[in-house]
């Protein structure tokens, strides 16, 4: 899916395609050009597509069909890419937990034309148990072709299916079967996606405190105390939803396992921190410094502050195909630090987890630099010269594994690499400046 939009806070115009998203996609510019808004409606769309609920009986311009012709599947486009816009559109402010009027000028146009391509070609079925007519109905399509096979329930069958209650016609179910099997196609929901905002440093001090006080307002407004509708809360969908993931993954703890990629990044985990994050016997989230010491996170630094969440999901929950918002990934972070996580995100990529992340510096470039040369010379390179910098064969990135995005005038520009690096000039051109100025400086004080 293509989206193109205009007017995006300040952003005046830009065009993402979801279906080149990369194991690694940066977001890069000055303060102020839009990268939180880029990220966020990046995130609406992911949002979107976990909110939206299947309206098995929604008009959708077309009656159920045995062969598709080329009007059908342009039907399906103009109805789903309006879909699309429409809930993205309405979406947006909830995230920035903000009101409508903020994006009154926001305009958004969705292309689906690849996703119709692929539909044209696609050879799938599904089933739906219709209880009131004791009859399942398999919608099978082959390329244009769809067939309709009813069958009377068979409780000893299968159970991949959804259930429908109601009682309807024949015609109607097939009809209903239909506009699922197209809104499976089109909203289904393929990723699971994690935030870790800006703000995470301190949310993890008051993440119980935060849902308890959310709680009791929203139980406020049951009863009636209507003055407090305003609390409720003021930070953004991803800090809310960085909140109830630290929640729940503590809440559930007891009953989750230890990952394999967990174990076998273990020791660099450790070293970033110098310890581990734990879930204690009373579900709090603690920091193991050593078998003898375990800390409230109060006492702990704003490097373990700034990564117990992502610490947590790598221990718990990472999975292939996971999509991983990091706002400022340099956040809190020496620069030696700097370089380990993106070596770990590097890593991850190759995992089949895709990442968006935002960054302010050049430490993450260059280290994305030197990782996309690695790649062109690994073959020359000596076995005691990784070791002195301590990478190793699995160090490299290739260029078509990673999107940089370049926010500036007002715009969205996607970087091309070039001699197997990208140029970035939003950093190079303030290093520079700062060693001419350091050089000139210099010469002064040695002059005798």
């Amino acid at each position: 899916m293509i989206i193109k939009f205009k007017n995006l806070g300040p952003i005046e115009s830009g065009e993402i395609n979801f279906n080149d998203l990369k194991g690694i996609n940066l977001i890069i510019g000055k303060n102020n050009t839009g990268k939180t808004y880029l990220s966020n409606l990046l995130y609406t769309y992911f949002k979107v597509r976990e909110r939206q609920n299947i309206k098995m009986n929604e008009v959708i311009g077309i009656r159920f069909k045995d062969i598709l012709s080329d009007s059908d599947y342009e039907t399906i486009k103009d109805y789903f890419e309006n879909k699309y816009e429409k809930e993205i559109k309405d979406t947006l402010p909830q995230v920035f937990h903000t009101s409508k009027d903020t994006f009154k000028d926001f305009e958004i146009e969705v292309d689906l034309s690849d996703e119709i391509l692929e539909f044209k070609k696609l050879d799938d079925d599904t089933i739906i148990y219709f209880r009131e007519m004791r009859k399942t109905i398999k919608l099978k399509k082959s390329e244009d072709k769809i067939e309709y096979l009813m069958e009377d329930y068979d409780e000893n069958k299968g159970k991949r299916y959804i259930t429908y209650n109601r009682k309807i016609e024949e015609e109607e179910a097939k009809q209903i079967i239909f506009g699922y099997f197209l809104h499976i196609k089109f909203f289904q929901k393929i990723y699971k996606f994690h935030s870790f905002p800006a703000e995470r440093s301190g949310a993890v001090l008051f993440y119980k405190q935060l849902l308890e006080e959310r709680s009791d307002v929203l139980r406020e407004l049951e009863l009636g105390n209507s003055e407090n509708i305003g609390k409720i809360s003021r930070y953004s969908e991803p800090v809310n939803d960085y909140v109830k993931f630290l929640n729940s993954i503590s809440d559930r703890s007891k009953g989750l396992t230890e990952l394999d990629i967990y174990k076998k990044l273990n020791t660099e985990l450790k070293e970033i921190l110098d310890g581990e994050v734990i879930i204690d016997s009373e579900s709090n989230i603690m920091f193991k410094i050593d078998a003898n010491q375990i800390i409230d996170l109060g006492m702990v630094s704003s490097t373990v502050k700034t990564l117990t969440g992502f610490y947590l999901y790598l221990k718990y929950l990472a999975m292939e195909r996971d999509i991983i918002f990091i706002d400022e990934i340099e956040l809190n972070l020496h620069p030696e630090n700097q370089r380990k996580i993106m070596k770990l995100i590097n890593y991850l990529s190759k995992q089949g987890i895709k990442f968006i992340i935002s960054t302010h510096s050049p430490i993450i470039t260059e280290e994305i630099d030197n990782m996309l040369l690695f790649e062109k010379v690994k073959d020359k390179i000596n076995s005691e010269e990784m070791k002195e910098y301590g990478i190793n064969s699995e160090y490299g990135l290739k260029t078509s594994d990673i999107n940089v995005f370049h926010l500036h005038n007002k715009t969205v520009e996607k970087i091309k690499e070039k001699n197997g690096e990208f140029e970035i000039e939003t950093f190079n051109t303030v290093l520079e400046e700062t060693d001419n100025l350091y050089q000139t400086l210099l010469f002064y004080a040695e002059e005798k």
